[in-house]
């Protein structure tokens, strides 16, 4: 999820554990799910048990918050450990596939008139590094 586990030897688990990492990571998939609901589906746990999106649609932002950071303590604990591809993109200087994975978002947001500012900083933020890559 962009900056989370985008610290050398560090993983998006840790990152999740962190309470401002955790509350970036709700407002980003709240920002996504919102989109993806507007769309008309609901969404799945595609990727249980890294991702739990169902339980994190249903919950207020305070207690996604908490539940973003039990889930990176569990997974943390399990050993799980992995960085976003778009981080391997970074270290590795090839330009991301954010346009790929989340201008769709921000189109549709667009079409249907749905605010999605986390979304949008953190298109806007890749996209800068972008240009430095390559």
């Amino acid at each position: 999820v962009t900056a989370l586990g985008a610290v050398p030897g560090t993983s998006v688990f840790e990152g999740m554990e962190v309470p401002e990492g955790a509350a970036y990571f709700v407002a980003l998939a709240k920002d996504l799910l919102g989109v993806y609901r507007a769309k008309g589906y609901e969404p799945m746990n595609f990727y249980a048990p890294l991702s739990r999106l169902k339980e994190l649609d249903a919950l207020p932002s305070p207690e996604a918050i908490e539940f973003i950071i039990e889930q990176g303590r569990t997974m943390r604990e399990r050993g799980s450990s992995g960085h976003p591809s778009m981080y391997e993109d970074v270290l590795r200087r090839r330009r991301t596939e954010v346009d790929f994975m989340l201008a769709p978002y921000l189109d549709a947001a667009d079409e249907l008139g749905i605010e999605v500012p986390t979304l949008r900083v953190a298109y806007n933020i890749i996209k800068t590094i972008d240009r430095f890559l390559d």
